[in-house]
């Protein structure tokens, strides 16, 4: 049995699903790459389980190059860590799995290598937005129930007490 090394593949993807996201929201960012294919891209996408009891809980962290040429579906492949039945946050050592059209999983590698750093960018742009958002939420919602409270003839010093 051939085993492949995906160490390095691994080691980005648990660095992001332990130090770049925030729990429980899906993730999804690209790179469109200009190489005369049709929809071509690399990709990082954070599922999160979304049923039963396992609901909000981290299904997979994934890499991957898309394209929808025919011609150029050599160029696709995928690493893929946890997946709907092995919930990486209950099995944080399921294996990866890697997929290709064409390539070997050592080419593959070099090849996600080259996008590492941009789409940790992104998606440390993107858990910012989240917590931009969570921060003007709870700032709205704290308005909100302090008004209430003065409608109540409640000061909120008082309320705090």
């Amino acid at each position: 049995m051939y085993m492949i090394d995906t160490t390095e593949v691994r080691k980005f993807l648990e660095d992001i699903a332990h130090n770049a996201i925030v729990p429980k929201h899906k993730y999804s960012v690209r790179i469109e790459l200009n190489d005369g294919g049709y929809n071509s891209y690399v990709s990082l996408c954070v599922d999160i389980h979304d049923y039963g009891k396992e609901k909000g809980l981290l299904e997979c962290v994934r890499i991957f190059r898309h394209t929808n040429g025919g011609k150029d579906l050599a160029n696709a492949w995928g690493f893929d860590l946890g997946n709907i039945c092995h919930l990486l946050e209950q099995e944080p050592y399921v294996p990866i799995k890697f997929s290709s059209y064409g390539k070997t999983a050592e080419e593959a590698t070099a090849e996600a290598r080259e996008y590492f750093k941009e789409l940790k960018r992104l998606v440390k742009k993107e858990t910012s937005d989240y917590k931009k958002a969570a921060a003007k939420s709870e700032a709205e919602e704290r308005e909100v129930l302090l008004a209430r409270l003065r409608e109540l003839g409640v000061e909120p010093q008082e309320a705090a007490e």
